[in-house]
């Protein structure tokens, strides 16, 4: 990075030519606001813009001239003008900012006044480079410090442009200057050595006509994010003042051009800038700068987002293979300066686990060719986004609960820019033969499916039954970019937990004046008996009757129990069966409806909802068939 000089201008050792018999203020000014907009001298628009918009053209001493951005837009409103092309001056470095200096921007950018998310940004050089062709006029810089400097490196005056009656320079004024004698701005082109070349022109702006008004609101730079000055904002209304200069108005001649190394500002405390432009490489031929941000990218493609990268190298290589190496800053913003017009190599250094989506040519790459042309090249940028990550799960001590499924717990997936990705793909799955099934909301899942909106309350894997089983799959998760993590691995280690009862079938039904009874299970493990319980409401059951359960058995049992004289008990009746293990653990069962009437027979399941194959596993031991 360049040094920054604050220059102390003593008057009396610098030539200053003459204001008021060389200089011409710029009597006409053409936008591209909403549109298209013109303001003049003497007819000053009643339209005050409010947000961002480029100059588009402009009148100086007779001659109205384009600037390059849009010349089709003078052309369509009927302007008759000579076509030239202008470009923003680089900038690398701006003076610190005193108590008094503001960010200023149209007062309706971002929404109008004080609003959220700021619409600036702590890149304070921005806000005199940016617009097209670096000619915004909707922001710029207000109050630089008294006696500070930008400096620009000149790489080449060219001399037919001396004496063409065409303008080489245009400043702007864009607030309003100090009217005092001292409020003085100055201008000078120096030789290697820091001396002047030709003679120094010395602007007071408030001299010069105002051509336009625009609307602003303001903001603190020395903040990170700049604070909003309400009590500088609440006067958003600022006259806009531009100037042309030619090479001679700076004494500059074919004899001395060759001598001059840099272009210098000098502030009057007062100096309110929107940026400052010359001709393209007809006029002068500045060392350009390159610049550019490496996002943290959330969705791909046109490289952008909220938070840079900072620490990462970027290396820019010119046509001679030299290169200039720099890291970009906390916001992932990175310059490269003293830049001569040309061709270059830019290249980034990806982090580890990061992937390059998108780039300032359009491409996925993180090296690209770019062109330096004699004006700032900016938004040279870069998109890289973190591969998600599917980590590894063990589960110990599952409970290998026979016949029933076990719930997965949340896959531990994870992205930097999405948060939690809700894409899962199962790479391999579970032997079905000596491990267990995997599903999904209810079906197998197979290898290589594709989960979309993962649901972790739908994942779910059936061990195999009634033993010591470790069970495996592995996974991967996409995030929105489509950028696949490495694989993850689920170990669920399962620890057999037998129900005392599988009841496989529960019926009830009328028969003359009774109720008969049926049951069948498939397998038992201490199951002590079954207690036959009767409602005459559904709510309220009584024990009718004990029938033995058949222990422990991995047999089908078929079960029976007939309810004599039943009917006289009411009509419908309820039925439930309590299983009791040997503890004394009892388990309830569904419950069945006989009405005598029509002898049909309704069921209601419970516990509800029932489990996979509307299976009620219940506990018995003693059996009676």
């Amino acid at each position: 990075m360049r040094q920054l000089y604050i220059v102390l201008v003593l008057l009396f050792l610098l030539p200053i030519s003459n204001l008021k018999a060389q200089i011409l203020p710029v009597t006409e000014v053409y936008s591209d606001y909403n549109g298209y907009w013109n303001t003049a001298v003497g007819n000053v628009s009643t339209i005050q813009p409010d947000n961002e918009h480029n100059l588009v053209g402009f009148t100086w001493n007779g001659t109205t001239y384009s600037t390059g951005v849009n010349d089709n837009l003078l052309t369509a409103n009927g302007v008759t003008y000579l076509q030239t092309e202008f470009s923003g001056l680089p900038i690398d470095e701006l003076p610190a900012p005193a108590s008094n200096t503001y960010i200023g921007v149209g007062r309706n950018l971002g929404g109008d006044g004080n609003v959220q998310p700021v619409p600036v940004t702590s890149n304070y050089i921005q806000y005199l480079t940016d617009g097209e062709n670096g000619l915004g006029l909707g922001t710029g810089i207000f109050n630089f410090p008294s006696g500070s400097t930008i400096q620009y490196t000149v790489e080449a005056i060219n001399t037919i442009s001396i004496n063409d009656g065409i303008p080489d320079l245009v400043l702007t004024q864009i607030g309003d200057p100090s009217s005092t004698g001292n409020a003085v701005d100055y201008f000078s082109f120096l030789d290697q050595n820091g001396q002047v070349v030709g003679q120094t022109v010395a602007i007071n702006f408030a001299n010069i006509d105002v051509a336009g008004i625009a609307r602003w609101k303001f903001y603190d730079p020395s903040t990170n994010p700049p604070t909003y000055a309400p009590s500088v904002s609440n006067n958003p209304t600022r006259n806009m003042r531009l100037l042309a200069l030619e090479w001679e108005d700076f004494g500059l001649t074919p004899q001395n051009i060759n001598n001059v190394e840099q272009f210098r500002q000098t502030f009057s405390g007062t100096s309110d800038l929107a940026f400052s432009a010359a001709s393209n490489s007809e006029s002068i031929v500045f060392r350009q700068l390159l610049s550019g941000t490496v996002f943290q990218d959330p969705d791909g493609g046109i490289p952008d987002g909220n938070n840079g990268y900072g620490g990462i190298e970027v290396t820019l290589t010119d046509s001679d293979d030299q290169e200039t190496v720099t890291t970009t800053n906390s916001d992932g913003e990175f310059l490269f300066t003293e830049l001569v017009p040309g061709e270059y190599t830019i290249e980034i250094e990806v982090p580890e686990n990061f992937e390059v989506l998108g780039n300032f040519n359009g491409n996925q790459l993180n090296v690209e060719p770019v062109t330096v042309e004699n004006e700032p090249r900016t938004e040279v940028d870069f998109g890289i986004n973190a591969y998600p990550e599917a980590n590894d799960l063990t589960v110990n001590n599952a409970e290998n609960t026979q016949g029933q499924e076990t719930q997965v717990p949340a896959l531990p997936v994870s992205d930097a820019e999405d948060g939690t990705p809700t894409t899962i793909t199962i790479t391999t799955i579970p032997d079905p033969t000596t491990e267990g099934i995997l599903y999904y909301n209810g079906q197998p899942v197979t290898a290589g499916q594709v989960i979309e909106n993962y649901d972790p309350a739908l994942l779910t894997i059936d061990p195999i039954n009634q033993q010591n089983v470790t069970v495996s799959f592995n996974y991967t998760t996409t995030d929105s970019t489509n950028l696949e993590s490495e694989e993850g691995t689920v170990t669920m280690i399962f620890n057999v937990t037998l129900l005392p009862v599988e009841l496989v079938e529960f019926n009830a039904e009328a028969d003359g004046d009774d109720t008969i009874l049926t049951w069948q299970t498939s397998t038992e493990s201490n199951n002590s008996h079954f207690l036959v319980l009767r409602s005459v409401d559904g709510i309220n059951f009584t024990a009718i009757a004990e029938v033995e359960g058949a222990g422990t058995t991995n047999e089908t049992q078929y079960y029976l129990y007939i309810d004599e004289l039943a009917l006289e008990e009411g009509n419908p009746l309820y039925y439930q069966l309590e299983q009791v293990d040997e503890d004394g653990t009892t388990t309830p069962t569904n419950i069945e409806i006989v009405r005598f009437e029509g002898n049909t027979v309704e069921t209601k399941i419970y516990p509800n909802p029932a489990q996979k194959g509307a299976d009620i596993q219940v506990e018995a031991t003693d059996i009676f068939t």
